[in-house]
């Protein structure tokens, strides 16, 4: 039967060490999430300009023509960083998981970076934003550990095809500069940032609060092993 990640760390002496988050990561990638809405909150109450959250997005508080743009722009690259950091640390994981991830945070990171002008768009924001983006929505189905070939389980397929349709949803909104641009936005990335956390909560690395399952008997390891959870 396929290891768990919870499993996966117990067995593996390297990996349980050097695979797994401790809580303090597992605490950074959670809050991950909850700051970047704190930031694009903030960064909306600042602006001198009438800023509807509804119909824009982000990019508006991080581009040049923003009032105080760091603090959005802040909040990405924290967020970038984040993934960046687990795409490291999760050696749990296949190397083609990671750079999937790395892939998702690099994007967010250069588009911070690389700011919309006043007048206009930036292709290269736009360009690794679009990366981050569809990078997000497929990582739930290469998130595999090091482990003997699997089915793909039915809870990934879900996540991503929930993530597929509010990716096609935005891209419409985009294309159309609809009403909901900023509101679906939103949506989409707190979604796409919700699975990276559910996983790395699961990597938590044993022998740390929270870490409620006992190490089963050696012997009898393929009896504990519980089904996949990423």
């Amino acid at each position: 039967m396929a290891s768990s990640p919870d499993a996966a760390c117990r067995h593996c002496p390297a990996e349980r060490t050097a695979g797994c988050l401790s809580a303090a990561q597992v605490a950074v990638v959670a809050c991950a999430p909850l700051l970047l809405t704190l930031a694009w909150t903030t960064a909306a109450l600042v602006q001198a300009r009438p800023y509807d959250r509804t119909a824009q997005t982000i990019s508006v508080l991080a581009g040049r023509g923003a009032t105080h743009s760091w603090i959005m722009a802040a909040g990405l690259l924290l967020a970038g960083g984040t993934y960046l950091g687990l795409a490291v640390q999760l050696r749990v994981l296949t190397a083609r998981s990671r750079a999937v991830l790395a892939a998702a945070g690099t994007g967010v990171v250069v588009a911070a970076l690389a700011p919309q002008p006043v007048q206009g768009s930036s292709p290269v924001h736009m360009g690794a934003a679009a990366c981050a983006w569809v990078a997000l929505t497929v990582w739930p189905l290469t998130a595999n550990l090091h482990t003997a070939a699997q089915p793909l389980p039915r809870f990934r397929v879900a996540v991503t095809g929930v993530l597929l349709v509010q990716l096609a949803w935005f891209f419409l909104q985009l294309i159309d500069d609809g009403a909901f641009l900023g509101a679906v936005e939103r949506l989409l990335m707190l979604s796409q940032m919700a699975y990276p956390t559910y996983v790395a909560r699961h990597l938590r690395r044993p022998g740390h609060p929270g870490s409620r399952r006992r190490q089963p008997h050696q012997g009898r390891a393929s009896e504990a092993v519980p089904r996949p959870a990423v």
